[in-house]
């Protein structure tokens, strides 16, 4: 079976839609969410990842150029599913059933900002790969601060800035400039709460506009 023939899979049982020939996504609220594939270097295999972009950055094309969010599929064993070039029906059906197990936000569906963030702070809590590098780590706190932005969910955004505010002074001065900028003045952007919110929805209006993200199955983030 090819490439070709799995991503129709995916799309059709998970109801997404390719937006690049490598990411299946379906747009809840403020982010894509879904399926991407990657070429393994010097194996023929793919790595199946759940996947979650933003749709706040000025552009598409740079909503799309870095998660915030990745998280690997794994097998029975937990270690990453390497899918071969040449699958056959059992691969596909045995890497859909653990996407099915390991991704709550599959098949596409209205799901509650609530269990998207609930299931944020778990990753960091009990993923030793995010918690074991700040950089990583602050990129799902800005996944979790602008979702709750968006939904109006302030306590949760001033939730997000206590947890950075106490362990920013612990994360490498340099590696967090370089990423992040001056610590000090990104706490203070962090409380600029309203502002915020303002630029993250002209920046969504904007991105789903798209023709490429109109074309996607669109759900929502309920109350």
């Amino acid at each position: 079976m090819t490439k070709k023939q799995f991503a129709e899979i995916i799309c059709k049982t998970f109801n997404l839609k390719g937006i690049t020939s490598n990411s299946f996504v379906y747009v809840i609220n403020c982010t894509l969410m879904g399926i991407v594939t990657v070429k393994v270097p010097g194996r023929n295999a793919y790595k199946i990842y759940f996947t979650i972009f933003p749709l706040w950055k000025a552009t598409l094309k740079e909503c799309l150029e870095i998660p915030l969010f990745q998280q690997a599929i794994v097998d029975t064993k937990n270690l990453d599913i390497y899918l071969p070039e040449n699958m056959t029906e059992e691969d596909i059906s045995f890497i859909l059933h653990q996407c099915v197990l390991q991704i709550p936000f599959i098949p596409a569906k209205d799901i509650t900002s609530l269990d998207i963030i609930k299931f944020l702070y778990n990753k960091i809590i009990e993923d030793p790969g995010i918690s074991g590098n700040f950089v990583l780590e602050m990129k799902v706190y800005t996944l979790i601060y602008n979702i709750a932005l968006i939904c109006n969910d302030y306590k949760s955004a001033e939730n997000v800035y206590e947890q950075i505010s106490q362990n920013i002074n612990k994360w490498d001065d340099a590696i967090f400039r370089y990423w992040f900028g001056d610590k000090k003045n990104y706490l203070e952007r962090l409380q600029e709460y309203d502002s915020n919110r303002i630029n993250l929805q002209i920046n969504i209006q904007n991105n789903l506009l798209n023709p490429k993200i109109s074309k996607l199955p669109k759900y929502e983030f309920l109350d």
